[in-house]
């Protein structure tokens, strides 16, 4: 995959907050950060936009199971993350369009989006059948996060964490996997790397699916 970030700025005009319509996730976006067009060059189609600025990111990936509350809450913070896709509603009321900025600094631009094309070397991650979703990726501490629906995924270097609703969950951590249904049900093992043929249908999904069909496979990847 190839991007091309376009110098046609758009400036937020104040700080604002975000709280997706699943209530999980929240961003912060920040006054006087900058977005760029992105485009994939081989479709020549707009898939999202270069955030540049402090940018703050808050998930609850917590469920309810019938042994308590299992999984996190996470905080991060950013200097410059890649949004998709590009029809996103919420920046709409908090954006103006600016003049392109000087050509001597927009190299620092095409310099922050190269760093993305190697966590997107499948299309899928970038192209689903409607927009209903939302991707944040950051690439300079490797992290995405995918939110549709009532569905939010978070994988970084360390773990890869997912959460539909109020009770299921899937966890990968170095120590664990752990899984939840929406009976409240947990399945869980002290060893990931036994199970490393659930753990590669995992990520074959993720690539393959659009967010929110994951889960519905739950139990097709349970039964292997």
């Amino acid at each position: 995959m190839y991007l091309q970030v376009v110098n046609r700025p758009l400036k937020i005009t104040h700080s604002f907050e975000h709280t997706f319509d699943n209530k999980h996730v929240k961003i912060t976006c920040a006054k006087k950060a900058f977005l760029f067009p992105v485009f994939e060059v081989t479709r020549d189609e707009q898939i999202g936009f270069l955030y540049d600025g402090p940018l703050g990111i808050t998930g609850d990936l917590l469920v309810h199971s019938k042994e308590g509350a299992v999984g996190k809450i996470f905080e991060e913070t950013y200097s410059s993350a890649l949004f998709i896709p590009a029809n996103l509603d919420f920046l709409r009321d908090h954006v103006k369009e600016l003049k392109p900025i000087e050509e001597e600094k927009f190299p620092k631009y095409k310099k922050i989006i190269s760093s993305f094309e190697v966590h997107l070397s499948s299309k899928n991650f970038c192209y689903h059948s409607n927009n209903d979703y939302f991707l944040l990726l950051s690439g300079r501490t490797f992290s995405i996060c995918f939110i549709n629906g009532d569905t939010t995924i978070s994988i970084t270097h360390k773990e890869i964490i997912g959460r539909t609703g109020e009770r299921k969950l899937f966890w990968f951590s170095p120590k664990n996997i752990v899984f939840t249904n929406d009976k409240g049900d947990i399945f869980s093992t002290a060893n990931m790397f036994s199970n490393r043929n659930i753990v590669k249908k995992i990520l074959k999904s993720l690539e393959t699916n659009p967010v929110r069909d994951y889960f519905s496979n739950f139990d097709k990847l349970l039964s292997h």
